[in-house]
């Protein structure tokens, strides 16, 4: 499907969904398609979906993308488990001038063995590392170090919202020695669970 989107006085530009058939002759026609609408139009033209193939793609019109590397996951073992990335965003050079923050967000796969993507024109904010809020993990207090650390870490002579911020620091690092940085391990584990 092929839509013209006009926003308020801005520049007009296509998109096109994708779905790239495994049937041949289906995709065949997609192709022929798409060949059609390039030689009869020169604006801005993104294209999203499923592209269904591994294919050389031009790095110059293929969107930037965070998120898990591939979108298509199968097999449940090591020895039968394959994953690529199939859905994606290519523009041509007018929409990207046109949309310079434009990107994809690759998200999680859920009940199929394709994960959705997520086309943002104006790009994604960077996660803020910085004001990312605290979270405490129960594994620090099955730890055998983590009471004498808390101990010898809290200062009571200090008001509550003071100490609990430095406690949170120092709280990081702590983790980051005796755990290696726990929250790494827990991302990996996730993404492993995700099937990335």
């Amino acid at each position: 499907m092929t839509i013209l989107i006009k926003k308020n006085g801005d520049d007009p530009w296509l998109f096109s969904t994708i779905y790239v058939s495994p049937d041949n002759s289906l995709r065949r026609d997609l192709w022929r398609e798409l060949e059609r609408i390039h030689s009869n139009y020169s604006g801005p033209w993104l294209l999203g979906g499923d592209f269904n193939e591994t294919m050389p793609i031009d790095e110059r019109n293929d969107l930037d993308c965070t998120g898990p590397k591939h979108t298509w996951f199968l097999g449940l073992t090591l020895d039968t488990f394959k994953s690529e990335r199939l859905g994606r965003g290519l523009a041509n050079e007018e929409w990207r001038l046109l949309f310079e923050e434009g990107a994809v967000r690759n998200l999680p796969k859920i009940k199929s063995d394709h994960g959705p993507i997520l086309i943002n024109t104006n790009g994604f904010a960077p996660i803020s590392m910085v004001n990312r809020p605290f979270k405490f993990q129960a594994a620090w207090m099955h730890h055998e170090k983590f009471e004498d650390f808390v101990h010898s870490t809290w200062d009571e002579a200090t008001h509550i919202v003071p100490s609990l911020k430095e406690f949170a620091v120092k709280l990081e690092c702590w983790n980051r020695e005796e755990f290696h940085n726990i929250f790494c391990k827990k991302a990996k584990l996730w993404a492993r669970l995700e099937g990335i």
